[in-house]
């Protein structure tokens, strides 16, 4: 929903998107092999990794993912989605996520507030969680070290930013963290 497409430029920047930011993903919207070695093994169970998204990164590590900009399929929107569907807003969650793309925070943009901050913030602690635990899988077809690397580093460069933005906030929102991971 939040996908900002149109700055996706290659395979590289599909395979960082996807294991850094969010699954782009609909398993519904996939047509691939049964035969791929990645298949044949158990899927993670991982908090917050959806199926999908493992699919997802299976497929964009050999490349064999792309874009498709004709609407092949039609994603019905209503209030009960488990996954989705956040329509308010997407504009804003589209720019935020190519900014997270791109690792820099858009300080000239006055939309970011330190509730969009949040938003960034959990995300790449979420993905982070993800990117550790892939880690330790024994039978997993790729290397995901430098997601893990790009992850930390964007955590850096977005705390820093809060702190210089909302020093007390920014705080606040490490301390509960300390208690509430």
């Amino acid at each position: 929903m939040s996908f900002p497409y149109n700055k996706i430029k290659n395979s590289q920047d599909l395979k960082l998107y996807i294991n850094t930011i969010e699954n782009s993903v609909t398993g519904a919207t996939l047509a691939i092999r049964n035969n791929l070695a990645f298949l044949k093994q158990p899927f993670p169970l991982i908090k917050h990794l959806v199926h999908d998204r493992w699919l997802a990164m299976n497929l964009a590590e050999t490349n064999s993912l792309g874009i498709l900009e004709e609407k092949l399929i039609r994603y019905r929107i209503h209030s009960n989605q488990a996954i989705g569907g956040k329509t308010e807003n997407i504009e804003k969650y589209i720019e935020l996520n190519a900014n997270l793309l791109e690792g820099m925070p858009n300080i000239n943009n006055s939309i970011v507030s330190f509730k969009d901050l949040r938003y960034i913030l959990n995300k790449i602690e979420i993905n982070l969680k993800i990117q550790n635990e892939i880690s330790k899988i024994e039978y997993k077809e790729f290397d995901n070290a430098n997601y893990v690397a790009v992850l930390k580093n964007k955590q850096k460069i977005y705390l820093e930013y809060g702190f210089a933005k909302w020093p007390l906030l920014s705080y606040l929102r490490k301390f509960k963290k300390l208690f509430i991971p």
